[in-house]
């Protein structure tokens, strides 16, 4: 309004909505947040760790935004990432397990300890080596599953044999609300292909 009361002209102006990270971090608000294209505002290497350092989640929206990558590129590159990211917290988790294990402290580890854990609803991570399957026991009666015995543990009914009772174990753990982490190398061989961290 001021440029057409002044110089009585026309003006044009142009908004953004405000960037901000996946954890909510307002972009460029701050003298830390600030991304110069200017080397004396910010240097090459402070605007080389700005974009290093963003966050996993952030990577294909922000190449999206300031680049002119093909659509294509960017995303095989933001699932490059998001896979590493992946496999990060797999690592994390398994070294998790390996340390909790070793002190045989809130974890299960084979099948049999795994399922008995299940049975008492203490599993809050499952970990699964991708292709493990074992023959078990079901029970028709209150779900319970398990190796071979001829009777419930819990409900003392008669129990029926299923060809694979990592599936059902599996299907069980999701239920019960633990998170499931599938391995595709042989970081669970150790462990028998089949571990949890228990809830408590």
């Amino acid at each position: 309004d001021l440029v057409r009361r002044v110089d009585q002209k026309a003006a044009f102006g142009l908004t953004t909505p405000l960037l901000t990270t996946a954890s909510g971090g307002k972009m460029g608000k701050t003298a830390q947040g600030a991304v110069w294209l200017n080397a004396e505002q910010l240097s090459p290497y402070d605007y080389w760790q700005f974009w290093r350092n963003a966050e996993d989640s952030d990577v294909g929206r922000f190449m999206r935004l300031f680049t002119d990558m093909p659509l294509d590129e960017i995303a095989g590159a933001a699932r490059a990432v998001g896979e590493r990211a992946d496999r990060d917290r797999k690592a994390a988790l398994i070294g998790d397990l390996a340390e909790r294990a070793a002190g045989a402290h809130g974890t299960a580890i084979g099948l049999d300890a795994t399922l008995t854990a299940l049975a008492q609803q203490r599993v809050g991570v499952l970990f699964v080596k991708d292709g493990y399957w074992a023959p078990g026991v079901r029970c028709t009666s209150c779900d319970f599953v398990g190796l071979d015995r001829p009777r419930c543990p819990v409900c003392d009914t008669p129990i029926e044999i299923v060809d694979d009772v990592v599936e059902a174990a599996i299907e069980r753990a999701v239920l019960q609300g633990a998170d499931v982490e599938f391995c595709r190398g042989a970081e669970l061989d150790v462990f028998g292909g089949i571990a949890a961290i228990e809830r408590y």
